[in-house]
């Protein structure tokens, strides 16, 4: 069985930044470092001053 994920990477770690910035958790740049499994569908992220 082939299951196929369409996902913008881009898009979720804005996102992630974006929270973290509203609660001044984060810096001016960060690497976001996302892991998707597709069978439990959970969405695990790092985030890390750069």
């Amino acid at each position: 069985m082939e299951i196929k994920v369409d996902i913008d990477e881009k898009k979720f770690a804005e996102k992630i930044i974006d929270k973290w910035k509203r609660h001044n958790f984060v810096g001016k740049e960060q690497r976001v470092t996302i892991v998707y499994n597709v069978e439990s569908e959970v969405l695990l992220y790092t985030v890390k001053e750069a």
